[in-house]
């Protein structure tokens, strides 16, 4: 099969991953697998609560047109999915950090790419940006101890990592040179690991 987008949980015992267009959830102890979808519900898969217990993704609701909104679901399968909010974009998931802030890569007509912050609260979703502009910022990741994102933007005219601080957004500094794209941050957060094109590249990271 065609497996995509895999994912660790928080403590590293499961991995999320789309398979044939459903999302799945594999218990590397057990080996058992979990369909959290199905092919009708039409997601793209996203990220891990904070606690481990949900896995985010971008679902589309009948009568939205097509159009991705924030959803979440239990890891083990159980129940049904919460919708958590509806924008006029499109909800991507990317990241969480260590407040259960959820980073989204919101695409809309007129904008393209930005990158966005979801909190849950008592009274509903709130949404604040966390990088808008005029060129595409997309694939945030929110460092482990919560003090960075690394993402990649074209504001250069071609896609490169680039890493800010979080959640204020200050201090932008670009990582990679000659192209840069999925960044992911060690466990420990000492480094940046990067594609570009057929090359997985390491850039020691001092927090």
């Amino acid at each position: 099969a065609r497996f995509r987008v895999p994912r660790f949980s928080p403590d590293g015992r499961r991995i999320s991953f789309e398979r044939d267009r459903v999302i799945e959830v594999y218990d590397r102890r057990g080996g058992g697998t979990t369909s959290l979808t199905s092919v009708e519900e039409g997601w793209i898969p996203g990220t891990w609560s904070s606690d481990g217990r949900y896995v985010y993704y971008a679902g589309a609701e009948s009568g939205t047109n097509g159009r991705r909104d924030l959803q979440k679901k239990k890891a083990d399968g159980s129940g049904k999915a919460t919708q958590l909010g509806s924008r006029e974009g499109d909800q991507y998931p990317l990241s969480v950090g260590r407040e259960g802030e959820i980073l989204l890569a919101e695409r809309t007509v007129d904008r393209g790419w930005d990158l966005v912050i979801a909190t849950e609260g008592e009274s509903g979703t709130h949404y604040r940006d966390f990088l808008r502009a005029s060129y595409n910022e997309l694939m945030g990741t929110i460092s482990p101890n919560g003090a960075w994102v690394a993402y990649v933007s074209n504001e250069t005219g071609a896609n490169e990592v680039y890493v800010r601080s979080f959640p204020g957004g200050e201090n932008p500094a670009r990582v990679s040179e000659g192209g840069g794209r999925e960044p992911r941050w060690a466990p420990d957060g000492s480094a940046v690991y990067y594609r570009n094109e057929g090359q997985l590249l390491k850039l020691p990271f001092r927090n």
